[in-house]
């Protein structure tokens, strides 16, 4: 069996590619916002209020999405859910960030 001498061919190096700028967008006014100090300080104070949301869900029965509404005070609130055919749900909520700097709700 011939032995053949190996030859090494170096990679082929990818063109760099250009630069893009980072655009970004403007904050819509009504955005729920987490300023970068209270985050270091670890207060959820930015919750503090009622809160509506907005999902892109709708019931299968009636064909309205589900009503959203959060009230919060202090780390501690109520969530409340509406279906659309009048169906309420509230649950006891609180709020809190974990030391990485996530939001628990």
């Amino acid at each position: 069996m011939p032995l053949h001498r190996a030859e090494v061919t170096p990679a082929p190096k990818a063109a760099p590619l250009p630069e893009t700028p980072v655009i970004i967008a403007a904050i819509p006014k009504d955005a729920l916002v987490m300023d970068n100090t209270q985050m270091k300080l670890g207060t959820t104070r930015f919750l503090n209020g009622s809160w509506r949301v907005s999902v892109d869900v709708k019931d299968p029965i009636t064909g309205k999405p589900p009503s959203l509404r959060y009230q919060i005070q202090n780390n501690k609130g109520i969530a409340r859910v509406v279906h659309g055919d009048n169906v309420v749900c509230r649950a006891e909520i609180f709020s809190g960030l974990h030391q990485t700097g996530e939001l628990m709700n």
